[in-house]
């Protein structure tokens, strides 16, 4: 190239200028940087006159200066921020093909052809910068000598390198904005968790106590004079201490979600599904016998959970499939199958089911698809897709084509392994 290198032999000098700027992308630092030291190394090794490398921003296809070496003064038509398409530059970033020129004071493709006359230029070289077919950027050269075809050739080796060097750190400028952002979440996450906390304590008794006092004394107000007031007085305490009644439950149920809301992760074990569900039979017992309601039940597996929330779990599902029963008793099935790296559970009822429109929100916080004719706050179902959540799994819902009506609440929780788990005893 240049007279300094003119009595160096022609392939040391590119293999040392491609291993030259393989040290200088690897090095730690930022995109510009990065970028810069190449471009140093170029005007260093090869001894050409200037070099300026643009980015390619995805979002508006414009091409952005982002560094250079070499003169100080540059031609007027090298502009920091270039369209697509526009000036030299934009057109090797369009065609995506290179663009050689070894006598820029007389090539009426140099716009600034005064400058190229002025700084005794001859060659230039621009390169698209591509990685795996995406366009990345433009590299342009200036030499004060024409290049000779060996040279064009490591310069393309060089744009490649380059290429990929803005990539890998476009990459890391992604994971490191992800990362601050996950950092975020999880700050904010936790200051959810301490709000949700907060008012657990308030719930608990700030919130709970005026209403035991208007329960109380609402209560005693229709125990003492009851035959002393007429009937519209004694429907009014009636509505009084039903609305009181109803709101504590509300409350109580809230603070139970705030409480499984705040949890991020639980203590897994080898959970007893068998004895999960015996436990919930045993705490419906009483809803079961007033029902009469028939349950049955396949074997059911060990795997790893947490016995006293699958046990929740159980009992919101088949209290919700007794609560809302049709005419007929309830006739409730729970099954679990084995599929690839689950268990899958499913719990069958003949209730009233629930049409297909309303599936997808049931399992929000407060959602109920029945007036006060059936009791309830709207909670059990979101308590269940907090559970299944902590455990990684999902749930769902779907018509139960066994039944007249009747749906099938399903969940899917991960196994132990691809092996089969073992089943717990049908005892």
């Amino acid at each position: 190239m240049e007279d300094r290198h003119s009595g160096e032999n022609q392939d040391v000098l590119l293999t040392r200028l491609v291993f030259d700027i393989s040290l200088a992308l690897a090095e730690p630092r930022s995109l510009e940087a990065l970028l810069t030291r190449c471009c140093e190394t170029l005007v260093d090794v090869l001894g050409v006159a200037f070099v300026r490398i643009w980015t390619l921003s995805p979002n508006d296809n414009i091409l952005t200066s982002q560094a250079s070496a070499g003169l100080s003064a540059v031609p007027k038509d090298v502009q920091t921020h270039i369209p697509l398409g526009s000036f030299q530059i934009g057109g090797i970033a369009q065609s995506r093909l290179p663009v050689l020129m070894n006598d820029v004071q007389h090539d009426d493709r140099v716009s600034d052809r005064a400058w190229a006359v002025r700084e005794g230029l001859v060659g230039f070289a621009g390169y698209p910068l591509l990685a795996g077919g995406q366009l990345v950027g433009v590299m342009g050269i200036f030499s004060r000598s024409a290049f000779p075809e060996s040279t064009v050739q490591a310069l393309a080796t060089i744009a490649s390198l380059a290429a990929h060097g803005t990539v890998r750190e476009w990459l890391k400028e992604e994971r490191d904005a992800l990362f601050r952002k996950s950092e975020a979440a999880l700050k904010a996450s936790g200051r959810s968790n301490e709000a949700l906390q907060r008012f657990a304590a308030i719930a608990s008794h700030d919130l709970q106590e005026p209403l035991r006092q208007i329960t109380a004394f609402s209560q005693l107000l229709s125990g003492r004079y009851h035959d002393k007031l007429d009937a519209e007085a004694n429907e009014y305490i009636d509505f009084i201490v039903d609305g009181t009644t109803r709101m504590q439950r509300l409350i109580k149920g809230l603070l139970a979600y705030a409480q499984i809301e705040a949890v991020s992760s639980i203590r897994f074990e080898t959970a007893n599904t068998e004895l999960a569900l015996k436990g919930a039979l045993r705490n419906l017992g009483l809803a079961i016998t007033e029902s009469n309601a028939v349950i049955s039940h396949d074997p059911l597996p060990l795997l790893p959970g947490n016995q006293v929330q699958l046990e929740q779990l159980f009992q919101n599902l088949i209290g919700n499939a007794i609560k809302y029963r049709g005419s007929a008793p309830p006739l409730i099935h729970v099954s679990a199958v084995h599929k690839g790296n689950e268990w899958i559970f499913c719990v069958a009822d003949n209730g009233l089911g629930i049409d297909p429109e309303h599936r997808a929100r049931i399992f929000q916080v407060f959602t109920r698809l029945h007036g006060r004719e059936i009791a309830g706050i709207g909670l059990g179902l979101a308590f269940c897709s907090k559970i299944i959540e902590l455990h990684r799994g999902r749930i769902w819902v779907e018509a139960n084509p066994a039944a007249e009506t009747g749906s099938i609440f399903c969940f899917a929780i991960p196994a132990a392994s691809l092996q089969p788990v073992q089943q717990a005893a049908a005892d």
